[in-house]
């Protein structure tokens, strides 16, 4: 795998992967862009980053990973995208704990841009069948597998 040409990883900042790849219109490919979000701008680089580069990025699956930590961060996160006009945005979200201000991460979420129509079917059962394996007592979160609108 890490032999094969096709494949290209780059351990570094996410926020620079941009200028780090020669990103060619033709060819198709998956990038994961998986930020610390230790920064509490780090949310708003991940619109930005994407708005900008979307164009030549529109060939490709893009996933972004977000924690779950803050409800009002996640919605604004989310809203941020609905606002770009990007379609296709397929949002993934996984909570194994009610939201709670004593614990910092409630769960994990995924945004796939430009996810072919069966990735919706088939991740919804895996996704449910994790976080039942994930799952503290408790926890009433349903699993969100959707399209933002």
């Amino acid at each position: 795998f890490l032999k094969n040409s096709n494949i290209k990883i780059i351990n570094d900042d996410g926020f620079r992967f941009p200028s780090k790849i020669k990103i060619k219109k033709q060819k198709k490919g998956i990038i994961l862009i998986d930020p610390s979000y230790e920064e509490k701008d780090d949310h708003e680089k991940v619109i930005n980053l994407i708005t900008k580069n979307y164009e030549q990025l529109e060939n490709k699956i893009i996933i972004i990973w977000y924690p779950m930590i803050n409800r009002n961060d996640t919605n604004n996160f989310i809203d941020g995208f609905k606002k770009t006009g990007i379609q296709n945005i397929l949002r993934i979200e996984m909570p194994i704990q009610n939201d709670n201000e004593e614990i910092n991460m409630t769960g994990s979420g995924l945004l796939v841009f430009n996810a072919h129509n069966k990735t919706k079917q088939s991740l919804r059962g895996t996704i449910i069948e994790l976080q039942k394996c994930l799952q503290l007592k408790g926890n009433k979160k349903k699993v969100i597998v959707n399209y933002l609108r």
